[in-house]
């Protein structure tokens, strides 16, 4: 996959949008391996937003998405985790806090979700789980505009 900085690479001119979009599509264009927190970020993102089909395949009557939420609710917290990790290797690395800081609020707002759903609180389970899909969604689409700066090219 690409990434492009607008205005930071081939001595700090501007492309064209069009030229960005490319890149981020697999056009030409200035081509760089994906961070891992950027890796990790994508496939939290992903299956988080999985969480609510099973959930409706569940509230529709089958007896089985109960089990396929609960095994979800597993790989988006341990993504979560994953994430953490990675997001702090990356504040380390670019001396910044905000990934480090975004991925712990999002772990721990996964933490108290999860455990609400355990409990049967679903008052609090449905609307937390909401928020963190939306925040989630918000981040992705935040390092998709303005990716974090690659080790070669931060």
């Amino acid at each position: 996959m690409t990434e492009c900085l607008v205005g930071h690479e081939r001595g700090g001119h501007d492309h064209h949008i069009g030229t960005a979009v490319s890149n981020r599509l697999g056009g030409s264009g200035d081509r760089r391996r994906r961070p891992p927190v950027s890796r990790c970020r994508q496939a939290h993102t992903v299956a988080a937003f999985g969480q609510p089909v099973f959930a409706g395949v569940y509230l529709s009557g089958a007896v089985g998405g109960l089990h396929w939420h609960a095994r979800g609710a597993d790989l988006v917290f341990s993504l979560g985790l994953l994430q953490t990790v990675a997001g702090t290797a990356a504040s380390v690395r670019m001396r910044r806090v905000w990934p480090v800081t975004v991925s712990l609020l999002v772990v721990a707002a996964e933490t108290v979700q999860y455990m609400a759903g355990l409990s049967g609180a679903l008052w609090l389970h449905l609307p937390l789980g909401a928020a963190i899909i939306a925040s989630l969604a918000v981040l992705f689409v935040a390092a998709w505009i303005r990716p974090l700066p690659n080790a070669a090219h931060g």
